[in-house]
């Protein structure tokens, strides 16, 4: 409602949240890891502030939780669906981040799996 109604806070978030694709891009195009963790940083505290029913108390915790493990997180998906998502600084540092998730979950699995997922610097190849 805030947007259809063109509240002006509202817009500058979205505003924002639009700068923040756009830098992140840019830094991905230059490799630049520690630009992009920032940027996406930004656009998960964005989105909070402008959907405050993104996240949870539990998901906070356990983001803050394991805040030595990764360079920046976020949700992605809608209504209670989609994944957590870690950029991490090197494969060590992704490692870590899975070992701690397993150990925090209650039972095995119960935080949900993990999936290893790299860039590919060259695009789409078609032969």
């Amino acid at each position: 409602g805030r947007y259809l109604s063109r509240e002006p806070g509202t817009m500058v978030l979205f505003s924002e949240l639009t700068s923040c694709a756009h830098a992140c891009e840019a830094a991905l195009r230059k490799a630049d890891w520690f630009a992009c963790a920032a940027e996406i940083n930004r656009y998960w505290r964005i989105k909070k502030d402008l959907f405050p029913g993104s996240t949870t108390p539990a998901i906070d915790a356990l983001f803050l939780e394991l805040r030595p493990y990764y360079l920046a997180s976020g949700l992605a998906g809608a209504a209670g669906g989609g994944f957590a998502y870690f950029l991490c600084a090197d494969p060590d540092q992704a490692h870590r981040l899975r070992t701690e998730l397993h150990k925090l979950s209650p039972r095995p699995g119960s935080l949900g799996l993990t999936f290893a997922a790299d860039l590919n610097l060259t695009g789409l190849r078609v032969t």
